[in-house]
């Protein structure tokens, strides 16, 4: 069959094997997905879902997986540490060859660990690269003319907070202040002490309705000259926006753009627009290229044996990822109320 790859990162994790998890032999073979589907976080599982539903069609279409058709059983996580790790039980015992998921950071790091305790192939396609964050630092420094930042977290320090932190710092950029948040009420505590001596940036590794609700309460304190860096998981801001005057100041790096309009992309976004009617945005890209990745190690290896499965991982995945991934960051800003490309920067 033919395959089809999404520029774009994906975590792998590998484990030595548990010979009692090896799936049974059945119809058809089967994948497992943990994503959020209920809850605050939904319309980011939702957005995976979609992806991982066309890449099954897809893949059917073409003849299937080892002569069979896949299918892929999606379960709710509902972003909890404890109930991913129950549905991932349910999942093996159901006999799938291999997890995708999930959205956000806690549960995809649980996952990674009951996977690789049990020798599962697990992707996780919206791992970030950390090594991105120094060239968003640059970006906010070099082109932006930022010489002062503030850095918000939702949790302990994390390495792409670090690395942007240091490498900030490393190109003359000075940080003016460093405050973790609990909820989106603290954002007003926390913006007050900086009032009078605004950053240029403000960067929060954070989702996108806490990242919503950071712009508009800094907009309506009179921020009205620092800009706002973040993460691919900035991507969805638009729909919790409601103060528009200030997006044009938002800026955010992201692994895929429908602006790169090459023939892989192309052809993924029109099956996407024929399926669903709207354009895809990254997570539906990444959880469709996550099965892409796991069908071509099925396929390279002619088994659906975990073992085999993550020897072909370890094998093909840099071939993988050098001929599909350009390694490059999309940053990307919102124009005319869509998330449009400001700048693609080759890594």
């Amino acid at each position: 069959m033919k395959l089809f790859f999404i520029g774009c990162l994906f975590l792998l994790f590998f484990g030595s094997c548990d010979k009692s998890s090896k799936p049974v032999q059945q119809e058809y073979i089967t994948i497992g997905g943990l994503f959020p589907l209920t809850g605050e976080f939904c319309n980011e599982g939702i957005r995976a879902l979609s992806g991982l539903q066309l890449a099954r069609q897809v893949i059917n279409e073409n003849g299937g997986v080892l002569g069979k058709p896949i299918d892929i059983i999606i379960l709710d996580d509902k972003n909890d540490v404890q109930h991913a790790v129950e549905q991932y039980k349910i999942l093996k015992a159901k006999g799938v060859v291999a997890i995708v998921g999930s959205s956000f950071p806690e549960v995809t790091q649980a996952l990674a660990k009951e996977t690789q305790k049990d020798g599962m192939p697990f992707v996780a396609p919206t791992a970030i690269n950390p090594t991105k964050a120094k060239v968003l630092a640059e970006f906010a420094h070099n082109k932006l003319g930022a010489k002062t930042a503030l850095i918000i977290g939702d949790y302990q320090r994390d390495s792409i907070t670090i690395l942007f932190e240091e490498s900030f710092k490393n190109i003359g950029g000075s940080i003016i202040g460093r405050d973790n948040y609990s909820s989106y009420g603290d954002f007003e505590t926390i913006l007050a002490k900086y009032k009078i001596n605004q950053p240029d940036i403000i960067f929060c590794q954070t989702h996108y309705i806490a990242a919503a609700k950071l712009v508009e309460t800094a907009h309506k304190m009179g921020f009205d000259k620092s800009k706002f860096i973040g993460t691919y998981a900035w991507e969805g801001i638009l729909g919790f926006l409601r103060e528009y005057s200030v997006i044009d100041r938002i800026y955010y790096a992201t692994p895929f753009t429908l602006d790169e309009m090459d023939s892989i992309v192309k052809d993924f976004s029109q099956r996407f627009f024929i399926n669903y009617n709207q354009m895809p945005l990254s997570t539906s890209a990444l959880s469709y290229s996550a099965i892409q990745v796991l069908v071509d190690a099925i396929e390279s290896s002619e088994s659906t044996e975990p073992e085999n499965i993550i020897a072909a991982m370890k094998i093909n995945m840099p071939e993988i990822v050098a001929k599909h991934n350009p390694q490059a960051v999309y940053i990307m800003q919102i124009k005319n109320n869509l998330y449009s490309l400001y700048e693609k920067i080759d890594l």
